[in-house]
């Protein structure tokens, strides 16, 4: 299974976010996206410039 920052944000986040708050919801999604990635849980794959989170 692989997912976007983008993809995870919408699912743990509500949908009725303004920009600022869903800025902060993305950049929250992506710290622990890389921290789970640095433990070893999820591997990133670029493609075409685009991160993509991969369970291992």
């Amino acid at each position: 299974m692989s997912c976007l920052v983008r993809m995870v944000c919408l699912q743990v986040f509500r949908q009725d976010l303004s920009f600022h708050e869903l800025r902060f919801a993305m950049a929250e999604t992506l710290a622990h996206l890389v921290y789970l990635a640095e433990k070893g849980e999820l591997e990133i794959e670029f493609q075409d410039g685009v991160q993509i989170f991969r369970m291992v």
